[in-house]
């Protein structure tokens, strides 16, 4: 199954799923990253969207490879899965823009480009996809096809380089060294802007979120307004402080640590 509406029975299976409220209004699509979410459940991102008038497409790249082999049931690379995604869109709807986190964000800018989007937003998105970072995900994804380094899709600079596309606008946490030098490798690119949170966090999504700004961060890049008598439906005021608050302690920080140093190779029993 390639397509299934939001949250039914199999969607959790299924490639892309989708909520249609009404054709006359613009559609988003949206692109998990490796874990299949844009790093919060997915019916917490419909929620943020829900009181948006928009239609959705949730992709997910059930290979887990940063949508270099497409996507799963439309096509085995971005352009040949591009007119397909973009058939899906309901009759008379226009797409307002595509959007997605980490590894979703390497799948939003591809084919934002490729589907002619009007507005693209990246959150801490790989912009180069080399040995490294397949070495580095084959300990979470040992199951990973083999991948085309050497394909202008591994990396977003050339790829954008040779593609027309609209405004790009990646988001990213400047105390994170590796999303910022991923984001700043295709910074000064025509048509590209580049955010910068006060954050070392690389779920920068669920960070807008968590301060109440995701779904206004939305509809304001993609030019969305709300439903009649709906209001954004970030995190909850009271959670959304707590969590403002939040420091990482030594045990957290101690876990990053360890996860990092099995991702690179260097930790005791880490796979290869």
């Amino acid at each position: 199954m390639s397509v299934a509406p939001l949250r039914s029975p199999g969607a959790a299976s299924a490639s892309i799923e989708s909520r249609f409220i009404d054709a006359r209004l613009p559609t988003v699509i949206a692109f998990a990253g490796m874990g299949h979410g844009l790093q919060m459940p997915i019916a917490e991102f419909a929620a943020v969207l829900t009181p948006l008038a928009a239609n959705l497409l949730f992709v997910k790249d059930l290979d887990r490879c940063w949508y270099q082999h497409g996507i799963r049931g439309l096509g085995t690379s971005p352009a040949a899965a591009a007119p397909r995604l973009a058939a899906l869109l309901p009759e008379g709807s226009r797409l307002a823009g595509t959007v997605g986190t980490s590894s979703g964000g390497t799948g939003a800018i591809m084919f934002g480009a490729l589907l002619g989007a009007p507005r693209t937003l990246a959150f801490s998105p790989r912009t180069l996809i080399d040995a490294e970072a397949v070495s580095r995900w084959l300990v979470d994804v040992p199951e990973m096809p083999a991948l085309d380094l050497s394909s202008p899709t591994a990396d977003m600079r050339r790829f954008l380089e040779v593609h027309d596309h609209g405004p790009v606008l990646v988001v990213h946490g400047e105390h994170n060294q590796g999303d910022t030098a991923q984001a700043q490798r295709i910074a000064d690119l025509p048509g590209v802007r580049v955010s910068a949170l006060p954050t070392d966090w690389h779920p920068t999504a669920a960070w807008l979120r968590d301060h109440g700004e995701l779904g206004s961060t939305l509809a304001e890049t993609f030019g969305l307004s709300l439903l009649p008598g709906a209001v954004y439906a970030d995190t909850p005021v009271a959670a959304r402080r707590a969590r403002r608050d939040w420091r990482p302690g030594p045990m957290w920080r101690a876990a990053r640590d360890r996860s990092a140093a099995l991702r690179s190779g260097i930790g005791k029993g880490a796979r290869r």
